[in-house]
């Protein structure tokens, strides 16, 4: 913290005050680093208050001539008293200033002032740049606490002269107070390095913050020193009152607060278990100022006990760091705390986000009447009917840690024959930052009320959001809904392993779909976010690449059949790389290579059925009747035949498509039959 008093010695000692801002745009705690409170007699303290001297209008056409007389300027009472008098037609009055004496910037600047009345009058509290001599005006900047004018009576004014506006400068305000000239009123301001703020008695009117500071219209950033003056007449005090002939300004006191932050421990709320090294600290208060820490049980204080930074070895748990503030702070509360998180950091293949176990709705939130959520079954149910965008968020118990676990891989079903909605996902991080710029905009592919996994790999992606989100602690996951009405349901919510190349999809499997396609499907429980598939006639060599890139929600993939027995496998790809091939399957691609005949005289019914069905033959005698499933495989079955229908009886069925081959005098006909 920079000092809050640095001396130079030249001919005249020189006091400035560069008064830390640490605070931007709210109230603080506030320590009097300097006032005068002007409880001498005669003149004021020399070692403050210079004066201005002379007259020739002062750039305004004022008529007043400064003195130092105390006729004029002088300490009374435990007030500065400042008297414009007329002697003839001769106005003199008194102008004190502290350049090269005291210096301000940035704090709090507070005059408590009793305003002249008057037509004419123009009193002043007021800074100039310490760099006026060199640079001049406006070059140096003008800070107008407060003016005001007697022909206006009670409207104090606050303005700012800069080379980007000075004179009539657009950067002014006023306010109206009606006591200004009958009662003692505070003019104040609040300077920091982002803003200077206006008050009366406390209350804000003017905030001057420039978006883009540059010297024409921030000279604001370097010190000022104070003025106080009463003028007479002038360009803004205007015409005198003929009547007229003395008029006061009276101060009771002028206090410099530094503007401190309130007590904050600044550091990290999320942690991993038994983390070393982490550094927390405290405003800088000064030295006079004591920091008692105070970490929980397993956490140890390894440095800085006493002062305003800690280094703190962390614990296996949650806990609260607690600072207790002794000394002067200038603060109406010395105590603050801290609660920490720990830190889920996962291992193994996936770290499982949510996946409905419970049926409470614990975590979850919304942002509109519109949307109502339910678990069952371990599924999230969401239905939706908004004019605008929103979402529901769900807030993780701890903070996670994803910079090796960016692949999402989400379950999402939609209801047969439903509006298919438009959904956007993203994470947040424990500090509130979100991957707006990297959402997941979910490829919804379906609406008939089976599930498809949707995957998206965040690696790299997370540093890409202004400003970046911090994939060590991952605290919430929202989705997004575009306005519209319609429904959906989650199943369980997983972040995979972005480190390691996949493991080889399980479980491969193959059925031929109603239009005679091949349909392959696998289960997809690796950290894969992409498939290809490769074919081969033999089962053990030269499997060729067929297809690149499938996502994962085209489970089941369909792909066009061959005329000769195939053997397929499938591998998981991800940004690290391609795994090794599934196990192989074999599939039949035609089975005989005799297409089915539509207008085949072969009545099978009923159809879907449950594994047994009826065949009617129209009185042709049966040679041959072979069923398969759908890669090929010959079914076992029984038979009854009754005249012209034959009784058939799967031994074991399997929900899928069959293949019937029916062998009537030299006559082969082929339909298919529904197991469900």
């Amino acid at each position: 913290m920079a000092s809050l008093l640095h001396m130079r010695i030249y001919t005249v000692l020189i006091l400035v005050f560069c008064i830390s801002a640490v605070i931007k745009s709210h109230a603080q705690c506030e320590v009097l680093v300097w006032s005068d409170e002007f409880n001498g007699s005669g003149s004021p303290d020399s070692q403050f208050w210079g004066y201005d001297l002379g007259g020739g209008g002062w750039g305004n056409q004022e008529s007043q001539i400064y003195t130092n007389n105390t006729t004029n300027v002088r300490q009374e009472d435990g007030r500065l008293i400042i008297d414009v008098i007329k002697s003839g037609n001769t106005w003199t009055s008194a102008r004190i200033k502290t350049q090269n004496k005291l210096s301000f910037k940035y704090g709090k600047i507070v005059f408590r002032a009793k305003l002249p009345t008057g037509v004419g009058t123009w009193p002043a509290l007021w800074m100039l740049g310490d760099n006026f001599p060199s640079v001049g005006w406006p070059a140096c900047g003008e800070i107008d606490i407060m003016e005001h004018v007697g022909r206006n009576p009670n409207v104090v004014m606050c303005a700012l002269h800069n080379p980007s506006s000075y004179g009539d400068t657009q950067n002014k305000s006023s306010i109206n107070i009606p006591s200004a000239t009958t009662e003692f009123n505070e003019y104040a301001i609040s300077w920091n390095e982002d803003r200077i703020i206006f008050y009366v008695n406390d209350v804000p009117y003017y905030t001057y913050s420039p978006t883009t500071k540059t010297p024409a219209n921030w000279p604001y950033d370097a010190g000022h020193f104070m003025i106080i003056n009463l003028a007479i007449g002038g360009t803004l005090g205007g015409t005198i009152d003929a009547n007229l002939t003395s008029a006061r300004l009276e101060v009771d006191w002028v206090r410099v607060y530094e503007q401190r932050s309130e007590p904050l421990i600044q550091g990290t709320p999320f942690l991993f278990e038994n983390q070393q090294g982490a550094i927390f600290s405290a405003p800088d208060y000064g030295t006079e100022v004591t920091y008692t820490w105070s970490v929980p049980n397993g956490a140890s204080i390894v440095s800085g006990q006493g002062t305003k930074e800690v280094t703190i070895n962390w614990g296996p748990s949650d806990g609260t760091i607690n600072l207790l503030l002794t000394g002067e702070t200038g603060c109406s509360v010395n105590t603050t705390s801290l609660n920490v998180t720990t830190i889920v950091d996962p291992t193994g293949l996936k770290h499982i986000v949510n996946d409905f176990s419970s049926e409470q709705l614990t975590g979850w939130t919304k942002n509109d009447n519109g949307i109502t959520m339910q678990i069952a079954d371990n599924q999230l149910s969401v239905n939706f009917n908004t004019s605008t965008l929103r979402y529901i968020q769900y807030e993780m118990p701890r903070a996670v840690r994803l910079s090796d676990y960016s692949i999402l891989k989400v379950p999402i079903k939609l209801p047969s024959a439903s509006t298919k909605p438009r959904l956007l996902l993203t994470f947040i991080d424990g500090d509130g930052k979100e991957t707006i710029a990297t959402n997941y905009d979910i490829p919804l592919v379906a609406t008939d009320g089976k599930y498809y996994m949707y995957a998206y790999n965040f690696n790299g992606l997370w540093n890409v959001n202004t400003p970046p989100v911090n994939d060590n602690y991952i605290k919430s996951m929202r989705i997004y809904m575009f306005a519209g009405q319609g429904q959906f349901q989650l199943g369980t919510i997983a972040m995979y392993n972005s480190r390691t190349i996949p493991q080889p999809p399980t479980n491969l499997s193959a059925s031929i779909t109603e239009t005679g396609e091949i349909a392959l499907q696998w289960t997809d429980n690796t950290n894969a976010t992409n498939f290809n598939i490769y074919r081969s006639s033999s089962p053990a060599e030269n499997f060729i690449r067929i297809l690149t890139g499938s996502n994962t929600f085209q489970n089941p993939l369909i792909i066009s059949p061959t005329e000769q027995l195939n053997y397929y496998k499938v591998s998981g790809v991800n940004s690290i790389g391609e795994s090794a091939l599934s196990e192989a399957i074999e599939i039949v691609a035609n089975i005989t290579g005799v297409e089915i005949n539509p207008t085949a005289q072969l009545n099978v019914y009923p159809n879907p059925c449950n594994g047994r069905f009826f065949i009617q033959t129209n009185g042709v005698p049966v040679d041959d009747l072979k069923i398969f499933n759908a890669v090929g495989v010959e079914q076992p079955y029984k038979l009854h035949i009754d005249q012209s229908l034959l009784v058939i009886d799967l031994k074991t069925p399997v929900s899928g498509i069959y293949f019937l081959i029916l062998s009537q005098a030299n006559k082969t006909t082929i339909t298919k039959v529904s197991i469900q």
